[in-house]
């Protein structure tokens, strides 16, 4: 706050400086094209020895234009990013921050933290940032490093948790009865079909009520970074794509397809009596590419769409283009509906960011859930159904064999 308030006052004093001097510049122009009308230039009176030459004012305007180069240097120099969202609870105490969990997402342009009262349970603080600045040239960890820098206690080493949720479009499934560590990344390199290079750091996560090990990747320098930030905590990374799972698990009872849309993209999860029958995450133009995503989706895992019950989480309202289309397809659709009795901000709609439900209520499942054979057969055979834009095509379909060496000195390749 300290620093905000001396550079809202340098820029207020180079402003004022700036509008004086182009005064003081206008004002010798004025004066001089007066004497000027009023003086025969071929006729030179000791009035016209006295008048200021045209070329001095020309030079005066030359320093104007550095002075406010300089102004915009500074400016640029000074950059601020401020938040899009912003709600704190007036318990908020920033010296009880050891009694407080801190958990973050992070998008491809996307940053938010939200604090926890692990005392109460009770939400305390929400913020919602972009990280690309419309006419900065900054990535998304110069960005976050620059928040990070203003602000007041993101940086604090005294939390009781740091959280960290990954959302990118990086990650697989693999079935926990065949999954082999060594071989993460080339499970990886296969789901997308490209080379990992040594820039991405390799996660796991261990989804143990069916069985599914989450392969995914974030930038190493954004994993070091974090590293580096909280050197004295234990900081615990997770994908989007394994809350959502476990979220799935916990409330589809019934033939249920999960949506979370945001910044033109979708996760979707089907899940049905604990089972899970599908997930993937899938970038979307329009919402023409968004309906024929989820129709081609229920058509691969013959589900008829007045069968199932789909439910909206995240950038969506009952006005919006996404929703208007998809309920002339599916008569069974509702946005949000889940029970959120951890959520405790009354300001914003509670499907919005149900993100903040996911993290807090995971931990609670039971520990055992069926394991579906149907699921097993489909990810040992597929690992991942992947799509290309803007209309999906079901890649090749390959083997065991093809995907998950057994034998350590046999190398992953396709056939």
């Amino acid at each position: 706050m300290k620093n905000k308030c001396i550079f809202t006052l340098q820029t207020f004093f180079l402003c004022a400086l700036c509008f004086s001097y182009v005064c003081k510049v206008l004002r010798q122009k004025l004066k001089y094209k007066k004497a000027s009308s009023k003086t025969d230039c071929r006729q030179p009176t000791a009035d016209s020895q006295n008048q200021i030459p045209y070329f001095s004012i020309n030079l005066q305007f030359y320093k104007l234009q550095q002075i406010f180069r300089i102004v915009r240097t500074i400016l640029e120099n000074t950059t601020t990013i401020a938040p899009r969202l912003k709600i704190s609870n007036p318990i908020f105490d920033i010296e009880s921050i050891a009694q407080y969990s801190i958990c973050q997402e992070i998008t491809e342009s996307r940053f938010r933290f939200w604090v926890i009262d692990q005392r109460s349970n009770q939400y305390i603080w929400l913020e919602d940032f972009h990280l690309q600045t419309p006419g900065e040239e900054l990535n998304a960890l110069e960005s976050l490093k620059l928040i990070y820098s203003e602000h007041d206690f993101l940086k604090s080493n005294k939390w009781k948790n740091v959280n960290i949720t990954i959302d990118n479009q990086s990650f697989t499934l693999i079935p926990s009865d065949i999954f082999r560590k060594e071989y993460a990344l080339r499970y990886l390199q296969l789901a997308k079909g490209m080379t990992i290079g040594k820039g991405e750091e390799i996660h796991q996560d261990l989804i143990s009520e069916p069985g599914i090990i989450n392969v995914y990747s974030s930038e190493r320098e954004l994993y070091n970074w974090f590293s580096e930030t909280y050197p004295l905590m234990d900081v615990q990374f997770s994908h989007q794509s394994s809350q959502m799972i476990r979220f799935a698990l916990a409330h589809g009872q019934e033939q249920t397809a999960f949506l979370y849309l945001e910044e033109k993209t979708v996760h979707l999860v089907v899940s049905h009596e604990g089972n899970l029958k599908f997930c993937n995450r899938f970038s979307y133009k329009t919402a023409q590419d968004l309906a024929y995503y989820v129709l081609f989706v229920m058509n691969e895992i013959r589900v008829e769409p007045d069968e199932i019950l789909v439910r909206l989480f995240g950038e969506v309202s009952d006005e919006s283009e996404e929703f208007e289309l998809l309920t002339k397809y599916l008569p069974n659709i509702q946005i949000g509906g889940i029970p959120t009795e951890a959520l405790r901000f009354q300001e914003i709609p509670m499907h919005r960011f149900i993100n903040l439900y996911l993290q807090q209520f995971f931990k609670k499942w039971p520990k055992k859930l069926p394991f579906s054979p149907v699921l097993s057969t489909l990810l040992q055979k597929v690992m991942k159904i992947q799509f290309q834009e803007p209309y999906p095509c079901l890649m090749k379909q390959l083997s065991v064999s093809d995907t998950i060496p057994i034998n350590p000195d046999i190398s992953l390749q396709r056939k």
